[in-house]
């Protein structure tokens, strides 16, 4: 790690350790997070955080940070509003809920100074670290759990199964503070590294008919994934059964498939080392996230949220919704996948009702698709357009900031957006769909064009 890297952890750990000071001197606490499985883990780490510090709180779990929710957040009356994973690009929502601490990771708005009056803000990118890939929310929460802890003198390291949730939900890499993050989870003894596929510990068959992390050709296809599984001789196997000739066994054979379809880095994405967290109830993390990133779309927050605090009872209800949100998922992708349409720059679909447009449009990216443009989702809803945009690392590094596109297409026709240079997120209002990705098109091939120009 770099000398300027360290400072800039070092920096880092100072914001966060003046927010676990703001948090502990509050006498109650309203808390709200994103509904994504990093925004629920969010909710979960500081959640643990107020129970072992005796501080009064509510929590809510919402799809974005807007004027309704506000309004509703607004309500209920509390000495301090703890934001998680969400809250950095909008500096004007955030000013209205009184004192305020921001625990984000996405572009802040303008040159981040906007939050300095109206809230304290722990954000990496303010330090220079990159929070689309490097430090996700769940980790800045991490930082502040940490922090708390030696101020009140309780435990944290069992939260860092939580943290982990977080990176995997929101796909980043272990590097940089992430890396930090496990390599003290690994010293604790809190998490355990595993090599093999990064799935789920379903039976071999199930895990090929029911997920959508990797989507291959057997995928959703019963038979064909029951020859899957007979054919390697792992019928009736679960994944964390396997033997460590069996898991090689299987990893190989899915890297085989994948080869042959998705472009040859998602290999190096699915097959390495995964962690468990024996402090969880799911001590899979893959699985973790998934189970609370599906509570959290279906509209069930509370159950992921009960998860993180590891409440035994709610655990199959939770495994119930697991299933119904990945068969709606793999039937969103069909869907959205005949109704893709090419430009030069971005390919673009619209669909109706979609509950996961994030999950589906980085499936089809990652699998579907070659990755030479960025794939963008229009999901038209009742009374708005909510659009989701994927691109890749490499597209990245060559001009692609699809946080900036988003923002500046969607308020050209009335909208909000924002997010990360490789993923980003926005709501327009209905009818100006064509006027949108037009600006979009433009926007993108500007980056693309002013990179290697």
């Amino acid at each position: 790690m770099s000398i300027e890297h360290q400072m800039s952890i070092e920096q880092l750990d100072e914001l966060a350790g003046r927010a676990a000071k703001r948090i502990l001197d509050s006498s109650d606490v309203r808390l709200v997070s994103h509904n994504d499985a990093d925004g629920i883990a969010s909710a979960g780490i500081i959640a643990h955080v107020l129970l072992r510090a005796g501080i009064p709180f509510v929590c809510s779990i919402v799809p974005r940070l807007n004027e309704a929710a506000v309004e509703r957040i607004s309500s209920q009356s509390c000495e301090l509003t703890v934001l998680c994973d969400m809250g950095s690009g909008q500096p004007e929502l955030v000013e209205r809920l009184g004192e305020a601490v921001v625990l984000d990771h996405h572009y802040p708005r303008g040159d981040g100074s906007a939050l300095e009056d109206s809230a304290l803000e722990v954000n990496p990118h303010h330090v220079g670290i990159e929070g689309s890939f490097e430090l996700c929310a769940a980790g800045v929460c991490y930082l502040v759990a940490r922090r708390a802890s030696q101020m009140g003198g309780w435990k944290h390291e069992d939260l860092v199964g939580l943290a982990l949730a977080g990176i995997v939900g929101d796909k980043q890499r272990i590097q940089g503070p992430n890396l930090a993050i496990v390599e003290e989870g690994i010293k604790s003894g809190y998490l355990v590294p595993s090599r093999g596929l990064k799935v789920p510990d379903y039976p071999v068959e199930e895990l090929f008919m029911r997920c959508y992390e990797p989507y291959l050709d057997i995928t959703g296809d019963e038979e064909a994934c029951h020859n899957f599984a007979a054919g390697l001789g792992l019928e009736g196997k679960r994944v964390d059964e396997l033997s460590e000739e069996e898991g090689r066994r299987l990893a190989d054979a899915v890297a085989l498939k994948l080869l042959k379809g998705a472009h040859p880095t998602i290999v190096e994405v699915l097959v390495g080392e995964f962690y468990r967290a024996p402090a969880e109830l799911v001590p899979n993390t893959i699985e973790l996230a998934d189970l609370i990133g599906a509570c959290g779309k279906l509209d069930r927050a509370g159950l992921g949220v009960a998860l993180c605090l590891r409440d035994r009872s709610v655990l199959e209800e939770a495994r119930g919704v697991l299933a119904a949100h990945q068969e709606r998922v793999l039937e969103e992708i069909k869907r959205v996948e005949g109704a893709m349409r090419e430009m030069k720059w971005l390919r673009w679909a619209a669909a109706e009702n979609l509950v996961a447009t994030g999950v589906v449009s980085s499936t089809l990216l990652r699998y579907r698709y070659p990755p030479d443009k960025p794939l963008v989702l229009l999901n038209l809803r009742d009374s708005e357009v909510r659009v989701s945009a994927r691109g890749t690392r490499a597209m990245v590094h060559a001009g692609l900031d699809l946080s900036s596109a988003l923002s500046e297409a969607a308020e050209s026709v009335g909208g909000k957006g924002g997010g990360h240079a490789v993923a980003a997120g926005a709501e327009i209002p209905k009818g100006t769909e064509q006027r949108f990705i037009e600006r979009v098109h433009t926007i993108v091939q500007q980056q693309l064009e002013g990179k290697t120009a």
